[in-house]
């Protein structure tokens, strides 16, 4: 649902979806968009009307299950890799390896992801700039 208006009146946005959901996963806002993670994918939009679908490297989505944000840039797990995205591109780029744990949650700092494992303790990954 979107509110232009404080919240007097409602709009449901979801019929504007590129497909069909069953459920929703996660909500950020990053920079001028909302990325939504839903059970067949991740799309963004600037304005709850027109929403792009961001896929990976093959054009495939990938169901990401939790959101972090630094700044403009997105970062999301899926299959217990990390992924980002920033507002410049529709594509997820990979950046840490596969984790062989049980990811429970993550976070950015800077250039340095912190990711919570079930049973292992938190694992550090230097990132790119």
């Amino acid at each position: 649902m979107q509110s232009l208006d404080e919240g007097l009146t409602w709009t449901d946005v979801s019929e504007n979806l590129p497909y069909f959901v069953d459920h929703f996963k996660a909500i950020v806002l990053a920079d001028n968009f909302v990325y939504v993670a839903t059970d067949k994918g991740v799309v963004r939009s600037s304005d709850g009307i027109d929403w792009q679908i961001i896929t990976d490297e093959e054009g495939k989505p990938l169901i990401i299950t939790m959101f972090t944000v630094d700044g403009t840039t997105v970062y999301g797990e899926a299959k217990n890799m990390i992924y980002k995205v920033n507002s410049d591109n529709l594509m997820w780029r990979q950046v840490t390896p596969k984790i062989p744990y049980l990811v429970t949650c993550f976070d950015v700092d800077d250039n340095t992801l912190y990711v919570g494992t079930r049973g292992r303790g938190v694992l550090r990954y230097a990132l790119d700039k």
